[in-house]
């Protein structure tokens, strides 16, 4: 990770605060900023409190005067301020594993990053989620997220995404579920595989979820 703030916004409340290039940003009214999802949630707040790691290592806090969800102006190496979280699977029907050589080197990472499913509306698979990730999700309300979910029979997931542990994302489906973690769902229905009775049931084991998160969505595709 990296909270090395890189530039400011001009005119933006952190530049009127006196905050400058070559901090680091530690904590927002006592919280530690681990990434983007850090910044974005607990810098929300009205007026918050600062700390920062000066180039000389000494530390200070600074208060920025700001309106509720105004940005603090803050700009950082990267955009998650992390590096992107690359997909551990090798699905049986991945597109990205089937494109073709020689296209720009972008198109074929593979990403999984919950992150980056709440913020730009990609997809994950819960495989690569440490606790302490889930437990943030939760804590922080980070909602909606975007889940391939493919089947919930724990076996056949794991074959389906050549993961040992693919199965095990469904009990942080229900997790998420009971604490009102709002899911969008995509089943890629493989003919023969995660079809028929398998499709049913997972729409049945979601369905099962409905009452606990009430806007959980299902998006098919074959």
């Amino acid at each position: 990770m990296s909270t090395m703030i890189t530039s400011i916004d001009p005119q933006s409340p952190a530049e009127r605060a006196g905050i400058r290039v070559g901090e680091q940003l530690l904590h927002i009214n006592g919280h530690k900023i681990v990434d983007v999802l850090d910044y974005r949630f607990f810098g929300y707040d009205p007026d918050p409190f600062v700390e920062l790691q000066q180039p000389n290592g000494h530390r200070r806090t600074v208060h920025v005067p700001k309106a509720e969800g105004m940005d603090l102006g803050l700009n950082f190496e990267t955009y998650l301020m992390d590096k992107a979280r690359s997909c551990a699977n090798h699905c049986i029907f991945c597109f990205v594993d089937q494109m073709p050589p020689g296209m720009r080197k972008s198109l074929y990472f593979k990403d999984d990053d919950a992150r980056l499913s709440f913020l730009m509306g990609n997809y994950l698979t819960l495989t690569n989620l440490s606790p302490r990730e889930v437990q943030r999700i939760i804590d922080l309300r980070i909602s909606p997220i975007n889940v391939s979910v493919h089947t919930t029979d724990p076996k056949l997931r794991s074959e389906l995404l050549c993961n040992k542990r693919a199965g095990e994302a469904i009990d942080t489906i229900r997790r998420f579920a009971e604490n009102h973690i709002t899911m969008n769902c995509q089943i890629v229905s493989c003919p023969g595989i995660n079809d028929g009775a398998a499709l049913r049931k997972t729409l049945h084991d979601l369905g099962q979820c409905i009452p606990l998160s009430t806007a959980l969505r299902l998006c098919p595709w074959v």
